[in-house]
């Protein structure tokens, strides 16, 4: 008798796509027989902990020769936090934004039982995947970004470039060298620095400068290019990669900010003065507003732009998390653009983008009646 996965997640994954695994068991003919699986997910080291946090049982799929699979990843994303990110920090580890979690697997029946079989340990973020990549796709990248080229000006107020802690030994900008943070458990995975801080310590703010970062037998460099402030000034723009870390956009183009309000009304009788002469002197209140709620809205405009962004800009309208500096503070929004075009330098020549961010805190407290 024999249990084994045929099918599982490796690396690091990202929870907001399908984990799936697949089990086979030779014995999946004997009476009564069911694959069993308990799921794991606990943040720490890599040792399993003792006991699961969910079970489920599943009967052998005819259709799939007799095999049988799970999907974890609405149970995983459970225990992962969005607001992992320390804002304003020189340097950042992932803490609850990223967790382990793996799943054993027996096979039982009337007579007996086989197994269990463990599967790897991988840690999970919010990441995603393009289901046109095929499932289970696991990074298997060491800075986890998709920029090899980050577009800055003077008036960027942050920006952050995360890397897999394990495979990233040195960081280098000009005259300064971070050394990661020893890598214990989930919380310190996967770590980034803060691009304002960085350059400025190992160079000068604004001019062009590259970041190397070393691992055991070579190096990846990331180059930074300064982009002159235009006079509507830049927007800030953090969110949450298809890796499941936050990075950044410097809009530098035409930038506007628009208030919106909904409004409910009250009728009040129209007797309701002690006065009616003097109340119709001045107009009798009947129709009174309340329930008054104000949204900001911010149109951003990118500058021109090359053709490998975006690919990068729809990683922001995919995301699961956006933040907007405005007023010297970081707000959540959401985009409200429902589409995005793929724009290419043949068929557009020059590339732009304009995006319209809609703030998630209103601007007043709802009255409520």
């Amino acid at each position: 008798m024999a249990i084994s996965l045929t099918v599982q997640p490796t690396s690091i994954k990202g929870a907001l796509s399908s984990m799936l695994y697949q089990a086979y068991d030779t014995d999946y003919a004997q009476p009564n027989f069911v694959y069993q699986y308990r799921i794991y997910v606990w943040s720490g080291t890599t040792a399993i902990p003792a006991s699961p946090i969910a079970e489920i049982n599943r009967l052998p799929d005819t259709y799939a020769g007799n095999r049988s699979w799970i999907d974890i990843s609405k149970i995983v994303t459970q225990y992962i936090s969005d607001n992992f990110l320390n804002i304003g920090a020189s340097t950042s580890t992932i803490g609850s934004g990223a967790v382990y979690c793996a799943v054993k697997v027996n096979g039982f029946w009337g007579g007996g039982s086989s197994g269990p079989v463990t599967s790897n340990v991988i840690l999970a973020t919010k990441g995603y995947e393009y289901t046109l990549e095929g499932f289970n796709q696991a990074t298997t990248k060491r800075v986890l970004t998709d920029r090899t080229t980050v577009y800055l000006t003077t008036e960027t107020q942050y920006d952050y470039i995360w890397y897999d802690a394990t495979k990233i030994t040195s960081i280098v900008c000009g005259t300064s060298t971070i050394t990661p943070t020893a890598v214990t458990n989930s919380s310190t995975y996967i770590q980034a620095v803060e691009l304002k801080q960085l350059i400025t310590a190992g160079g000068t703010w604004g001019s062009d400068i590259n970041i190397v970062f070393n691992y055991s037998g070579g190096s990846e460099t990331i180059s930074v290019k300064f982009d002159c402030p235009n006079k509507y000034g830049t927007t800030t723009i953090l969110f949450k990669n298809r890796y499941g870390v936050i990075e950044g956009y410097s809009f530098n183009a035409v930038s506007k900010v628009a208030m919106t309000t909904t409004k409910e009304n009250y009728y009040k009788g129209i007797y309701a003065q002690t006065n009616m002469a003097e109340a119709w002197t001045y107009g009798v209140g009947i129709k009174t507003p309340y329930n008054i709620q104000g949204v900001y809205k911010q149109l951003a405009n990118t500058n021109w732009i090359p053709e490998a962004y975006v690919d990068y800009f729809q990683q922001l309208m995919l995301s699961s998390a956006v933040f907007i500096y405005y007023n010297a503070k970081t707000y959540a929004c959401q985009i409200v653009d429902s589409a995005f075009d793929k724009k290419t330098a043949k068929n557009d020549k020059l590339i732009m983008y304009t995006f319209n961010f809609e703030y998630a805190q209103p601007l007043i407290n709802s009255i409520v009646r």
